[in-house]
């Protein structure tokens, strides 16, 4: 089976959405597939690392002229520079695929990522297509559909980009002949505010997970969070249910190791409630060492903005359930991460309550780590292995094959629409 995969964002670029993408790039050649990638590249004189399939970089653009218009002009021509750069990248890239398209012949088109930039490409190329698209989406987009505190009102964004993505969002959910999302809940949330139905063409594949190196006993007696913390997630209720579980169990609690970016509100917050002696910032590490820390952590941390349904599943949550830690989740009432808790284990899903948050972190550094009677926050093999590369591959494998069976090859002679 082959597959061309376009993504504005692959390596060597950096953030949780390339490296989600390398990951399944490579399960999916360890599955027996052949895959080739379109991709955006920032710098085009910076050599990428080299890739397990061929990988075809399109430069991105950058327009660097200042503008001298005042106020809201210059807001409105920034925009318009940016669309400008947007299609231009879109319309090369589509260039480069039809030429992948003649020579690699795949069965299948992946598009990853943001709606605009990854899938635009793959729309402009719908008329000629004699194979199947499918479109996957790992967030809700766009901004104006987030559930708050992520969403993003038309004066926010700017009337035109607004009603523009608004627009674009529901005709690729059209066009594509399969949409590929990470849980059900953001599937709920699309089919809801696009009103476009996608019941039969939709399917859930969650991400893959890192593997770790799980030797070792857990070297610190702290929550640990791995990856940005964002304002929308500060939690001041986790801070006020750290700072009671560290009086009442000084020598068993140690509070919390933040490993990578970490927003000033979320500083400003632990200066202000006085815990910096609880509250420990690594700052940005490499992935691996990232993954070392995890991998030797007590409890593992994840925290949501609140709210009452979130139609989210970060990708740390899959490197944390095949991590071999438990997890601490401070996540919304109904969800994916608190549902696959509960039905897997390997971890506790509280809300955004001082109270809940401090039973949960009490029960587990309460017993100690050595205590075999402590199975609240037991890891769990089954949650552990829905997040596996070889699994995620499998599901990514037979929702090709659906789709194919669907939409058989077309004649060639099919002309562009």
């Amino acid at each position: 089976m082959r597959i061309l995969i376009v993504s504005k964002i692959f390596p060597p670029m950096n953030g949780a959405r390339a490296l989600q993408l390398a990951k399944v790039v490579s399960a999916l050649i360890r599955a027996g597939c052949e895959v080739q990638v379109v991709a955006g590249k920032d710098d085009a004189e910076t050599t990428a690392a080299e890739q397990p399939c061929p990988v075809y970089y399109v430069p991105i653009a950058k327009d660097d002229a200042k503008s001298v218009l005042p106020g809201r002009l210059r807001r409105l021509s920034r925009q318009i520079a940016r669309a400008r750069q947007r299609r231009r990248w879109s319309f090369r890239t589509a260039a480069v695929c039809r030429r992948v398209l003649e020579t690699f012949q795949p069965d299948c088109v992946l598009s990853c990522s943001s709606l605009f930039d990854s899938h635009h490409p793959a729309y402009l190329l719908r008329g000629e297509l004699r194979i199947p698209w499918i479109a996957f989406l790992s967030d809700p987009w766009p901004p104006s559909i987030a559930p708050e505190p992520y969403r993003q009102t038309a004066r926010e964004q700017g009337v035109v980009k607004h009603y523009f993505q608004e627009w674009f969002g529901r005709t690729v959910l059209r066009a594509c002949d399969a949409v590929v999302v990470t849980n059900a809940y953001v599937l709920q949330l699309l089919e809801r505010e696009t009103r476009v139905p996608l019941a039969d063409k939709s399917f859930v594949i969650p991400h893959i997970g890192s593997a770790l190196n799980l030797r070792g006993e857990p070297t610190k007696n702290k929550l640990v969070h791995v990856g940005a913390l964002t304002p929308q997630r500060s939690c001041p209720p986790l801070l006020t249910a750290m700072k009671r579980v560290a009086g009442e169990l000084p020598d068993r609690f140690g509070g919390m190791l933040c490993v990578g970016d970490v927003c000033d509100a979320f500083r400003d917050s632990v200066r202000r409630e006085g815990l910096d002696s609880l509250v420990e910032f690594a700052g940005h590490v490499p992935e691996a060492e990232a993954n070392a820390i995890a991998a030797r952590s007590r409890v593992l941390l994840i925290i949501e903005a609140d709210m009452q349904v979130s139609p989210y599943l970060p990708s740390k949550f899959a490197d944390y359930a095949v991590a071999g830690r438990p997890i601490l989740a401070v996540t919304a009432h109904r969800g994916p991460i608190r549902e696959y808790l509960q039905t897997h284990g390997g971890g506790w899903a509280v809300g955004h309550d001082a109270d809940e948050i401090a039973h949960a972190i009490r029960r587990e550094f309460a017993a100690g780590s050595g205590d075999s009677s402590r199975t609240d926050l037991s890891p769990s093999p089954t949650l552990a292995s829905v997040f596996k590369a070889e699994n995620v591959a499998g599901a990514y494998v037979d929702m090709f094959k659906t789709v194919m069976r669907r939409k058989p090859l077309e004649p060639a002679s099919r002309k562009v629409a």
